[in-house]
């Protein structure tokens, strides 16, 4: 509540996770965004949720439909729902795998107002962050 709110602009979207065991429930989901009441982002690992009722819920709520890169979890499609974009990367990455991601991320900066990465906690994610930014800031 009240301390979140003290972070103003800086604080992005809440990151809401739900379990592989946890199949769709729209319902469920369209009462946990009304009770968040600020922008979210939403990571799926159970690959029922990938359907348009879903996509719904999160458009009306103007939440992220989270694409995580990551071997355990089926990935998210990339789907237009709103204004911010929200990526997980999650392994490790060479050049040649990163370049998609590369080319994804300039795509969703020319269509959200906000677009969200995240790399897996390691010490390689702070240099892996500025690769990526340096190479999106050269076309």
């Amino acid at each position: 509540g009240a301390r979140l709110g003290s972070l103003g602009d800086r604080l992005g979207p809440i990151l809401v996770q739900f379990p592989p065991v946890r199949q769709r429930n729209v319902a469920l989901l369209d009462g946990l965004l009304s009770a968040l009441g600020r922008p979210a982002a939403a990571e799926f690992r159970h690959e029922s949720w990938f359907h348009d009722e879903t996509y719904r819920v999160l458009k009306a709520h103007r939440a992220a439909l989270v694409i995580t890169d990551e071997e355990k979890w089926p990935r998210a499609p990339f789907v237009e729902l709103g204004p911010i974009a929200y990526f997980r990367l999650r392994r490790g990455y060479t050049s040649r795998t990163l370049a998609p991601w590369i080319d994804t991320l300039r795509s969703a900066l020319t269509s959200h107002d906000e677009v969200h990465v995240y790399f897996k906690h390691d010490p390689q994610a702070p240099r892996l962050a500025l690769r990526v930014q340096r190479a999106i800031a050269t076309p």
